[in-house]
């Protein structure tokens, strides 16, 4: 296309013609490639756009791909902009643009395709106390943007199963607050966040009824194609385009200014790492120093690197950013400081150590408990002296100890400082304290970066915050901080106050899923209500409790979770082959769409052998580079999303393994506070589906899974 042919005439593209485009014929698809060429023609030649006869919106049209598919498209009331919305079979294309409404969301502000129940097909009212929504008055509905016409439909509503298959028949903003409230938030909670998501739209447009408006500022549904390129990448590489946009409730978060740290929080799939790469770009922007993009996985690192290479593409912008793990950033402000480590120094397993220790001294400790105790109170808290370790706080340890025995275990300490520094050894864990004690002193001499920005932030450890804190130049703007205490699966919470960050007025809370289907995200939070019933509830990294109350906002629907028992591990990986076969020859979804995760690298080991010898192309999760199913571990898949996830091995003596869990009789409330990492470990792992979830097991099932979940 000539420069003047793309002023000319403009296309939008809907994330709903990309997902019709990937159930297309190969040969079909080739032809919808060639749409930014018939339209960049003086007169259209080749696209046939047609008005339709009674068309439920008067600026539908139907376009030729084929002789038997059409595109619908939205003709431009003025100007020279069509918007591509669907690509169906001649026929489907036809009855969608007859019955399908288009709406400006009088909710907020985004662009709603509904279609309305046919007249008289639709259910009765039911008695209020058999409704769903049977204790929220009219008034109330109304009240939070439903519509009389919705307000009727609802209340034929029983249950929750039958909202998600009402959802086609109503406007998407509207089934989202219903879904709200049928999640068991209060009609209050429900305004303040509609009320909130409203006032970070451009000033006075989620009023208007301008439909190309609405369009324009709805970056979550629609791309301006720039040129036949980015057509195409779109439709090649959809989840790659999609997860860089942002809804504009996150937009503000982005662009705004702030007078000290500042945190966001949220469930997963409500966007905190798409608003801190945006947010990383956008500091970068004023050219004032460099960003750090940090976070605790590598997966997710190497994810949130290739997501910046997406989005910036100036390459002095992109110089700014700096994406790595902060144990990498660790480690090279530890080899800054003592020159490069040689792999025979660094050891890997250290709790080997402390238990040869235990049995040398003939403590009446494991090594494990003694390493956690190293690491959890004496780490934690720099403790330098047997003095220090007599007064210190233990703080979610849970087995009481005893003077006499503190200075046990701090002879255990001495013996095990002695054989590192004797030895010239580090492990992870002193390697980041390490960094974390020179870091003020490189500071001084470096300021290092401007601003940093941690995502994931529940997993990290005080060292961690002390290694940040003291890196980071500018003490107003330049911590931005994101994190969930549910999906915290490595550690206990840590509180940053005690690192002199305090994000007190300057944290907002992210509670609509852009991600996870409503049947997932219920789904999982059943799941975690069910099996947490015993444990206390856990702080975040604030000292508060955590939410964990009813499940954020969905925005769509989607299939509801299976769940299978085998005999046989063999049959379990046979259903789970046939069950990718059906996604990606059924459904249409690409192999790269796809992720299988498991609690163990063996079981990886074991899936991706079974995928290659049946002749499915697969990859590991961090490998960017390759196409396929992602296979891996339940921990790397942190951060990561995809539109069907198979969550295999889901045993009883695998979800949790032993070795994962503290025995209760070293330490009771670590036992607990393992189990419930575990049990959040597995929510992780199934939240990284979009729209399709499947759990395996061999066996009896883990002790997570209950009965009816």
């Amino acid at each position: 296309m000539s420069a003047r042919q793309v002023e000319a005439r403009r296309l939008i593209i809907s994330k709903e013609f990309q997902k019709d485009f990937a159930r297309l014929e190969k040969t079909v698809q080739d032809k919808v490639r060639e749409l930014p060429r018939k339209f960049a023609t003086p007169e259209l030649i080749g696209t046939h756009v047609e008005p339709v006869n009674n068309a439920a919106h008067p600026r539908f049209r139907t376009v030729r791909v084929d002789r038997s598919v059409r595109a619908v498209v939205l003709a431009p009331e003025r100007g020279n902009t069509y918007t591509l919305i669907k690509v169906l079979p001649h026929d489907d294309a036809y009855k969608w643009v007859e019955r399908t409404r288009m709406d400006v969301s009088r909710i907020d502000g985004s662009v709603d395709f509904w279609e309305p129940p046919v007249s008289g097909s639709g259910s009765k009212k039911v008695a209020r106390a058999e409704a769903l929504f049977g204790s929220i008055a009219d008034e109330d509905l109304i009240y939070l943007g439903i519509t009389a016409e919705i307000v009727g439909f609802a209340r034929t509503l029983r249950s929750t199963e039958d909202l998600d298959r009402a959802q086609k028949w109503m406007p998407p903003s509207q089934w989202q607050v219903l879904n709200s409230l049928a999640m068991g938030q209060r009609v209050d909670e429900v305004r303040l966040r509609l009320v909130a998501d409203a006032a970070s739209l451009p000033e006075s447009e989620a009023a208007q009824d301008d439909l190309d408006a609405a369009i324009a500022r709805s970056v979550d549904q629609f791309h301006v194609v720039s040129d036949e390129e980015d057509f195409n990448r779109i439709l090649d590489y959809p989840f790659d385009v999609w997860r860089n946009y942002l809804h504009p409730s996150q937009l503000a978060l982005v662009n705004a200014d702030y007078d000290g740290p500042a945190r966001i929080t949220g469930g997963p799939g409500t966007g905190k790492t798409v608003v801190s790469v945006h947010r990383a770009h956008r500091l970068a922007q004023r050219r004032d120093g460099y960003v750090l993009l940090t976070t605790y996985n590598k997966t997710l690192a190497r994810q949130m690197e290739r997501n910046v290479d997406l989005l910036v593409d100036d390459p002095e912008i992109r110089r700014r950013i700096r994406v790595r793990t902060v144990d990498s950033f660790a480690r090279s402000v530890f080899e800054h400081y003592h020159g490069t480590l040689a792999s025979d120094r660094f050891m890997a397993r250290p709790a080997n150590l402390w238990q040869k220790i235990a049995n040398e001294l003939e403590l009446d400790f494991t090594g494990r408990f003694l390493h956690e105790e190293h690491v959890e109170v004496i780490l934690a808290q720099t403790i330098t002296s047997e003095e220090e370790y007599l007064r210190a706080r233990r703080s979610g340890r849970g087995k009481p100890i005893g003077a006499s025995q503190r200075k046990t275990i701090w002879r255990a300490v001495t013996r095990f400082n002695e054989l590192m520094a004797t030895r010239g050894w580090w492990t992870f864990e002193t390697i980041l304290h390490e960094a974390a004690r020179v870091m003020p002193e490189i500071a001084q001499k470096d300021p290092g970066y401007r601003y940093i920005i941690v995502d994931e932030a529940q997993d990290l450890t005080p060292d961690h915050w002390r290694l940040l804190a003291a890196a980071m130049s500018d003490q107003t703007n330049g911590l931005f901080i994101s994190g969930d205490a549910q999906q915290t699966i490595y550690r206990r919470q840590t509180s940053m106050r005690s690192f002199g960050i305090n994000v007190v007025g300057r944290s907002t809370r992210l509670h609509k899923n852009h991600r996870v289907s409503a049947e997932i995200l219920r789904w999982a939070h059943d799941f975690l209500r069910a099996v947490g019933d015993e444990s206390p509830p856990e702080s975040d990294s604030e000292g508060e409790i955590a939410d964990e109350g009813a499940p954020d906002t969905a925005s769509f629907s989607g299939f509801v979770p299976v769940t299978r028992g085998f005999d046989d591990s063999s049959e379990e990986l046979d259903y789970v082959v046939e069950t990718i076969r059906g996604w990606t020859e059924d459904m249409g979804y690409s192999a790269d769409e796809i992720g299988v995760l498991a609690r163990s690298h063996e079981q990886v080991k074991t899936v991706r052998e079974v995928l290659k010898d049946r002749g499915i192309a697969c990859r590991a999760l961090d490998d960017l580079r390759r196409r396929g199913v992602a296979v891996g571990t339940m921990h790397s898949a942190k951060g990561l999303e995809f539109r069907c996830v198979v969550v295999v091995g889901v045993s009883e003596d695998q979800v949790p393994p032993a070795g994962s869990v503290t025995p209760k009789t070293d330490d009771a409330v670590t036992h607990r506070a393992d189990m419930e990492r575990e049990r959040k470990l597995l929510f992780v792992a199934c939240t990284r589906a979009r729209e399709d979830l499947l759990v395996t097991w061999t066996g009896q099932p883990s002790l997570f899974i209950k009965p009816g979940i």
